[in-house]
């Protein structure tokens, strides 16, 4: 659908915004990453694991089924990633900044966002370089 806006450019956008069925999605971030010139923002789940720094990996050669192998493995196998809500909760009070985005039947929503660059973790190893954006609703 997205490729198909995009090279009809009936509605032209810059911007992709999901929520976190597709933030969970490779399939959805592999088709928003081939677009050019868009940006996307999508809502991952809290308990999805990163790193603030990206930890070193290595190469390791084994045998198996008298075939040789490789796997990727962290160096330093203690390097564990942490939660997206870990990180959060750790961000000093003055990186956080308050926006209210409308006016609801209870007064206005508000919510605090920051935002810190991390890499992704998949099955224990890194991934992807990513800026995340920590929105949390009071």
């Amino acid at each position: 659908m997205l490729q198909v806006l995009n090279t009809e450019d009936v509605l032209p956008f810059k911007y992709v915004l999901a929520d976190s069925i597709y933030g969970i999605s490779p399939e959805f971030i592999q088709a928003v990453e081939k677009l050019p010139d868009k940006t996307y923002f999508v809502s991952i789940p809290k308990d999805t694991r990163c790193w603030l720094k990206r930890p070193m990996t290595i190469k390791k050669s084994y045998r198996w089924g008298g075939k040789n192998k490789t796997k990727t493995v962290l160096v330093n196998p203690d390097s564990k990633s942490l939660t997206v809500e870990e990180i959060a909760r750790n961000i000093n009070d003055y990186f956080w900044y308050r926006r209210q985005v409308s006016e609801g039947t209870k007064g206005p929503i508000v919510y605090e966002n920051t935002r810190r660059k991390v890499n992704l973790s998949a099955a224990g190893l890194p991934q992807k370089n990513r800026l995340a954006f920590g929105p949390s609703h009071p």
